[in-house]
């Protein structure tokens, strides 16, 4: 560890993680700046669980590809205790959550389908370890950070959507889908509304990340799109061939 990683440490971690710990108004400059990217940097890994005592139940990803407070949204809205880490949760025999008022039926169905996947974990005595999902090893590098903040994000966005020749309620949409304000029925479950928050072509909650890219419907809609492209490719290759070897052959005719 580094002298500049000690100081860090002991001044704001001490015996916290990095994502246990919370900014207070007296914290410099350069840490507040560094909390304000921790959700990008926890966004690109998860915690696979082992005792479970540094992974935070809600907030972190360690079941599925997204937060659970992402995944049951109405459930988190009522939770009495969102700061709670796993171990909290899972070391009784009876899980150790609370809500701030009764569950409404969409609620219970959504809480007992949350239950089902928790009777899979089984806590061990290792503890838990991020795994950064942008090296193959697992490790955090600044270079594979910054080359995924860059082409995925806004150079994406200056270069490409805004140049595309689309209509310009499609270049609006997707400019909506990048920024995740597409009102899924997880975001209307914040602004408390009491649908059910499932999706409409399977059983999982419904979310951005769910309806355009994970939901089996969506995957299908995706490999359609590829096939019907990469067929479209080869019938153009297919063509300049064709068409190369006709002038070709009328060249040498000349």
């Amino acid at each position: 560890m580094g002298v500049w990683q000690e100081l860090l440490h002991n001044k704001y971690l001490k015996n916290k993680t990095l994502s246990q710990v919370t900014t207070k108004p007296t914290d410099s400059q350069f840490w507040m700046g560094l909390m304000r990217v921790k959700s990008n940097f926890f966004d690109r890994g998860s915690f696979p669980i082992g005792n479970g005592q540094n992974t935070h139940f809600w907030e972190d990803i360690w079941q599925g590809d997204t937060p659970l407070a992402q995944q049951y949204p109405s459930l988190y809205n009522i939770v009495r205790r969102r700061n709670v880490l796993v171990h909290e949760v899972l070391s009784l025999n009876l899980l150790n959550v609370g809500f701030r008022r009764v569950m409404s039926t969409n609620n219970w169905d959504t809480w007992l389908h949350l239950v089902q996947r928790l009777m899979l974990v089984i806590l061990t005595n290792e503890p838990d370890k991020f795994v950064w999902s942008l090296t193959p090893l697992g490790s955090f590098t600044v270079k594979s950070f910054y080359a995924d903040l860059i082409n995925g994000h806004t150079f994406f966005l200056r270069k490409y959507i805004w140049k595309l020749k689309v209509p310009l309620k499609m270049k609006i949409f997707m400019w909506f889908l990048h920024k995740k304000v597409i009102l899924t029925k997880d975001k209307l479950a914040r602004r408390k509304w009491n649908g059910c928050n499932k999706c409409v072509f399977c059983d999982s909650p419904e979310s951005i990340n769910h309806l355009f890219y994970s939901c089996p419907f969506a995957r299908m809609i995706w490999r359609v799109v590829r096939l019907t492209f990469t067929r479209v490719l080869l019938l153009v290759c297919m063509l300049t061939i064709s068409e190369c070897r006709s002038r070709s052959h009328v060249s040498s005719l000349i």
